[in-house]
Protein backbone atom coordinates (compact mmCIF):
# COMPACT_ATOMS: atom_id res chain seq x y z
CA UNK A 1 0.00 0.00 0.00
CA UNK A 2 1.31 3.42 -0.99
CA UNK A 3 0.50 6.14 1.53
CA UNK A 4 -1.09 9.49 0.68
CA UNK A 5 1.46 12.24 -0.07
CA UNK A 6 4.07 9.62 -1.00
CA UNK A 7 6.16 10.57 -4.07
CA UNK A 8 5.84 8.17 -7.01
CA UNK A 9 6.98 7.86 -10.62
CA UNK A 10 4.65 6.77 -13.44
CA UNK A 11 5.72 5.03 -16.62
CA UNK A 12 3.10 5.21 -19.39
CA UNK A 13 3.01 2.14 -21.64
CA UNK A 14 3.74 2.70 -25.35
CA UNK A 15 4.77 6.32 -24.64
CA UNK A 16 8.32 5.71 -25.81
CA UNK A 17 10.77 2.93 -26.56
CA UNK A 18 12.73 4.28 -23.60
CA UNK A 19 11.35 3.89 -20.09
CA UNK A 20 10.55 7.48 -19.12
CA UNK A 21 9.42 8.13 -15.55
CA UNK A 22 7.11 11.06 -14.69
CA UNK A 23 7.26 12.37 -11.14
CA UNK A 24 4.09 12.74 -9.10
CA UNK A 25 2.59 12.03 -5.71
CA UNK A 26 -0.34 10.06 -4.31
CA UNK A 27 -3.24 12.27 -3.19
CA UNK A 28 -5.88 9.59 -2.65
CA UNK A 29 -6.04 5.90 -1.72
CA UNK A 30 -9.02 3.53 -1.70
CA UNK A 31 -8.47 -0.25 -1.62
CA UNK A 32 -6.35 -1.00 -4.72
CA UNK A 33 -7.00 2.37 -6.35
CA UNK A 34 -4.67 5.37 -6.22
CA UNK A 35 -5.15 8.95 -7.37
CA UNK A 36 -1.86 10.53 -8.42
CA UNK A 37 -1.10 14.18 -9.08
CA UNK A 38 1.35 15.14 -11.85
CA UNK A 39 2.49 18.48 -13.21
CA UNK A 40 0.66 19.34 -16.46
CA UNK A 41 3.76 21.12 -17.74
CA UNK A 42 5.11 17.76 -18.82
CA UNK A 43 4.03 16.37 -22.19
CA UNK A 44 2.22 13.25 -20.98
CA UNK A 45 0.22 11.26 -23.49
CA UNK A 46 -2.20 8.86 -21.82
CA UNK A 47 -5.80 7.71 -21.93
CA UNK A 48 -8.32 5.77 -19.85
CA UNK A 49 -7.75 2.03 -19.86
CA UNK A 50 -4.05 2.40 -20.68
CA UNK A 51 -1.54 0.28 -18.78
CA UNK A 52 1.03 2.02 -16.58
CA UNK A 53 3.69 1.14 -14.04
CA UNK A 54 3.95 2.84 -10.65
CA UNK A 55 7.40 3.18 -9.07
CA UNK A 56 8.02 4.14 -5.45
CA UNK A 57 10.44 3.64 -2.61
CA UNK A 58 9.58 1.27 0.23
CA UNK A 59 12.15 0.91 3.02
CA UNK A 60 14.88 2.17 0.65
CA UNK A 61 13.96 -0.37 -2.04
CA UNK A 62 12.75 0.86 -5.44
CA UNK A 63 9.44 -0.94 -6.12
CA UNK A 64 7.35 -1.44 -9.27
CA UNK A 65 3.61 -2.15 -9.54
CA UNK A 66 1.46 -2.48 -12.66
CA UNK A 67 -1.84 -0.64 -12.97
CA UNK A 68 -4.34 0.72 -15.46
CA UNK A 69 -5.74 4.22 -15.84
CA UNK A 70 -9.33 4.58 -14.63
CA UNK A 71 -9.78 8.32 -15.15
CA UNK A 72 -7.88 11.49 -16.05
CA UNK A 73 -8.83 14.97 -14.86
CA UNK A 74 -7.27 18.41 -15.10
CA UNK A 75 -6.97 20.30 -11.81
CA UNK A 76 -5.53 23.74 -12.43
CA UNK A 77 -1.87 23.35 -13.24
CA UNK A 78 -1.96 19.68 -12.25
CA UNK A 79 -3.11 16.45 -13.85
CA UNK A 80 -4.94 13.94 -11.65
CA UNK A 81 -4.80 10.31 -12.77
CA UNK A 82 -6.76 7.59 -10.97
CA UNK A 83 -5.14 4.16 -11.22
CA UNK A 84 -6.30 0.65 -10.35
CA UNK A 85 -3.42 -1.69 -9.54
CA UNK A 86 -3.31 -5.00 -11.41
CA UNK A 87 -0.47 -6.75 -9.56
CA UNK A 88 1.40 -6.84 -6.29
CA UNK A 89 4.48 -4.57 -5.99
CA UNK A 90 7.87 -6.14 -6.75
CA UNK A 91 11.44 -4.93 -6.42
CA UNK A 92 12.74 -2.96 -9.40
CA UNK A 93 16.27 -2.04 -8.39
CA UNK A 94 17.42 -1.15 -11.92
CA UNK A 95 16.56 2.54 -11.80
CA UNK A 96 19.74 3.53 -13.69
CA UNK A 97 18.17 2.10 -16.86
CA UNK A 98 15.12 4.35 -16.55
CA UNK A 99 14.89 7.78 -18.07
CA UNK A 100 13.51 10.40 -15.70
CA UNK A 101 11.56 13.30 -17.18
CA UNK A 102 13.32 16.64 -16.59
CA UNK A 103 10.82 18.94 -18.34
CA UNK A 104 9.67 20.70 -15.17
CA UNK A 105 13.27 21.42 -14.11
CA UNK A 106 14.18 23.54 -17.17
CA UNK A 107 17.62 21.94 -17.63
CA UNK A 108 19.44 22.60 -20.90
CA UNK A 109 22.30 20.90 -22.73
CA UNK A 110 24.64 21.88 -25.58
CA UNK A 111 24.51 19.55 -28.60
CA UNK A 112 26.99 19.85 -31.47
CA UNK A 113 27.68 23.46 -30.51
CA UNK A 114 24.01 24.43 -30.16
CA UNK A 115 23.55 25.82 -26.66
CA UNK A 116 20.44 25.88 -24.45
CA UNK A 117 18.77 22.79 -25.93
CA UNK A 118 15.92 21.81 -23.55
CA UNK A 119 16.64 18.51 -21.81
CA UNK A 120 13.52 16.31 -21.82
CA UNK A 121 14.69 13.27 -19.90
CA UNK A 122 17.87 11.66 -18.61
CA UNK A 123 19.23 8.30 -17.50
CA UNK A 124 22.64 6.91 -16.58
CA UNK A 125 23.24 5.98 -20.22
CA UNK A 126 21.44 8.56 -22.32
CA UNK A 127 19.08 11.49 -22.66
CA UNK A 128 16.59 13.23 -24.93
CA UNK A 129 16.71 16.89 -25.97
CA UNK A 130 15.11 19.34 -28.37
CA UNK A 131 17.36 20.97 -31.00
CA UNK A 132 16.81 23.37 -33.86
CA UNK A 133 19.16 21.34 -36.08
CA UNK A 134 18.23 17.93 -37.40
CA UNK A 135 20.86 15.25 -36.82
CA UNK A 136 21.18 11.95 -38.64
CA UNK A 137 20.57 8.67 -36.86
CA UNK A 138 23.87 7.15 -35.80
CA UNK A 139 25.70 10.48 -35.80
CA UNK A 140 28.22 10.89 -32.97
CA UNK A 141 27.94 14.41 -31.59
CA UNK A 142 29.77 16.44 -28.93
CA UNK A 143 27.61 17.14 -25.88
CA UNK A 144 28.07 19.44 -22.89
CA UNK A 145 25.81 19.00 -19.88
CA UNK A 146 25.91 21.66 -17.14
CA UNK A 147 24.21 20.93 -13.84
CA UNK A 148 24.64 22.17 -10.29
CA UNK A 149 27.65 24.31 -11.23
CA UNK A 150 29.46 21.35 -12.79
CA UNK A 151 30.15 20.67 -16.47
CA UNK A 152 30.22 17.25 -18.13
CA UNK A 153 31.55 16.84 -21.65
CA UNK A 154 31.69 13.92 -24.06
CA UNK A 155 29.97 12.45 -27.09
CA UNK A 156 26.59 10.86 -27.70
CA UNK A 157 25.11 8.85 -30.58
CA UNK A 158 21.75 9.86 -32.09
CA UNK A 159 19.34 6.95 -31.54
CA UNK A 160 16.02 8.60 -32.42
CA UNK A 161 14.83 11.61 -34.40
CA UNK A 162 11.37 13.17 -34.52
CA UNK A 163 10.26 16.45 -36.08
CA UNK A 164 8.15 18.57 -33.74
CA UNK A 165 7.34 21.39 -36.15
CA UNK A 166 8.31 25.09 -36.03
CA UNK A 167 11.93 24.17 -36.70
CA UNK A 168 12.35 21.91 -33.66
CA UNK A 169 13.50 18.30 -33.48
CA UNK A 170 13.41 15.76 -30.65
CA UNK A 171 16.48 13.56 -30.49
CA UNK A 172 17.26 10.61 -28.26
CA UNK A 173 20.94 10.08 -27.46
CA UNK A 174 23.03 7.20 -26.14
CA UNK A 175 26.22 8.23 -24.38
CA UNK A 176 29.60 7.16 -25.75
CA UNK A 177 31.85 5.61 -23.08
CA UNK A 178 34.09 8.16 -21.40
CA UNK A 179 37.25 6.17 -22.16
CA UNK A 180 36.51 6.37 -25.89
CA UNK A 181 36.18 10.15 -26.04
CA UNK A 182 38.29 11.20 -23.04
CA UNK A 183 35.33 12.93 -21.43
CA UNK A 184 33.24 12.67 -18.28
CA UNK A 185 29.71 12.77 -19.74
CA UNK A 186 29.02 9.10 -19.00
CA UNK A 187 29.90 9.57 -15.35
CA UNK A 188 27.96 12.84 -15.27
CA UNK A 189 24.77 11.29 -16.64
CA UNK A 190 24.72 8.79 -13.80
CA UNK A 191 25.30 11.48 -11.19
CA UNK A 192 22.79 13.95 -12.66
CA UNK A 193 20.13 11.25 -13.19
CA UNK A 194 20.35 10.17 -9.54
CA UNK A 195 20.35 13.79 -8.37
CA UNK A 196 17.27 14.62 -10.48
CA UNK A 197 15.37 11.66 -9.04
CA UNK A 198 16.14 12.80 -5.49
CA UNK A 199 15.21 16.39 -6.34
CA UNK A 200 11.87 15.40 -7.86
CA UNK A 201 11.03 13.23 -4.87
CA UNK A 202 11.77 16.12 -2.50
CA UNK A 203 9.68 18.52 -4.57
CA UNK A 204 6.69 16.22 -4.66
CA UNK A 205 7.02 15.57 -0.92
CA UNK A 206 6.50 19.25 -0.12
CA UNK A 207 4.16 20.17 -3.00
Amino acid sequence: MIDVEKPVFLQISDESKDRVLHAGKVIGVEDNTYTCELARKEEISCQEGQAVFIYFEDHRTFMQQSARICSIAEAGSKLEITLETTSDPVSSETRQSYRVSTVILNITVAVAGEKDCPLLDISATGMAAITTSRHKLGAELPVVLSYDERKYTGKAIVRSDRELGTGRFRHGFHCVEDRRCRGNLQRGLGQVSASVQRLLIRRMSVA
